[in-house]
């Protein structure tokens, strides 16, 4: 995972792959996270349907997020895999269902400033890579 996140760092002119848009602050800040998160990283390829999917997941937790995946494929179809009883969806479409709802609710401008505002409340402000300094005057 190292390679490919370095890649998408500094590009490859050979490829044609341009290389990310960050400044030189934070593209120090996502080279040392590579550096600590890059190992922790799986790529694992699954294929429950008619095309194959790229899961990205943590090292310890492979056979969680493939487990996961297939439940969820099956719950998309209609399949109970617990049994019989009415067709239930699992955790991803929770995410899709919470996003879709957010941007019919909000501005993505005003949900992404309550987001940075309620992460600077709670002291999280680290963890935002792109936040443009005149914002938080």
């Amino acid at each position: 995972m190292d390679a490919k996140l370095n890649l998408f760092l500094d590009g490859d002119p050979t490829t044609g792959q341009q290389r990310a848009g960050f400044n030189n602050t934070d593209r120090d800040r996502f080279r040392t996270w590579i550096a600590q998160a890059g190992p922790k990283v799986a790529e694992v390829m699954v294929k429950a349907g008619h095309r194959p999917f790229l899961l990205e997941c943590h090292v310890d937790h492979v056979e969680d997020a493939v487990a996961l995946f297939f439940a969820d494929a099956l719950w998309v179809r209609g399949y109970d895999p617990g049994g019989p009883g009415s067709p239930i969806r699992g955790f991803p479409f929770h995410i899709d269902l919470a996003d879709q709802v957010a941007r019919t609710l909000f501005k993505s401008s005003d949900f992404r400033g309550f987001v940075e505002y309620r992460l600077m409340e709670i002291s999280v402000e680290e963890g935002i890579f792109d936040l443009d300094p005149r914002r938080t005057r």
